[in-house]
């Protein structure tokens, strides 16, 4: 499937905020305000520490994720009924957002973000491929297992009494 395809496949509109709550699996794409390429070294590392602590909080695991310097990508999947991936990307931007702010950094991310609820017919495959190939695409490493800023987060659930 090409890109275009790719994107085109999700429903424009936006479901109710509780669709996003319970089990399953969401594409979120968020960027750093005017697109500034500044997701790098120590900035990307505590991206990646922060979502790595928020998914499990709200019984969710990273499918995959990316942060590319002036964006990133996470497909998150709600693991139990009690799960809310959307709470952890607000709780990530909000968490990243006063780290940049406390270190007078002068990065900020854009307001919102986009959030596509995957349906069963579409391919997690693709979407997993996609966010993979981010880095690969914009010439930033040959293979995507190179890029520093991009893997998973796994689903622990010994966390949690099920």
């Amino acid at each position: 499937m090409n890109r275009e395809a790719f994107m085109s496949s999700f429903h424009p509109h936006r479901p109710p905020r509780e669709a996003y709550a319970g089990v399953g699996t969401v594409f979120f794409t968020f960027c750093v305000e005017n697109r500034r390429p500044v997701l790098e070294g120590k900035v990307a590392h505590e991206c990646v520490a922060v979502l790595r602590s928020v998914l499990p909080r709200h019984a969710s695991r990273g499918d995959v994720f990316c942060f590319m310097p002036d964006h990133a990508h996470v497909l998150a999947s709600g693991m139990l009924e009690s799960a809310d991936v959307w709470q952890a990307i607000v709780e990530l931007k909000q968490i990243t957002g006063r780290w940049f702010w406390e270190r007078k950094l002068g990065i900020r991310w854009q307001r919102g973000f986009d959030a596509r609820i995957m349906k069963p017919h579409q391919s997690l495959d693709a979407v997993i491929a996609y966010i993979r190939g981010n880095p690969v695409r914009k010439g930033l490493v040959r293979n995507w297992r190179d890029y520093a800023y991009s893997g998973s987060v796994p689903w622990q659930s010994w966390r949690y009494h099920v």
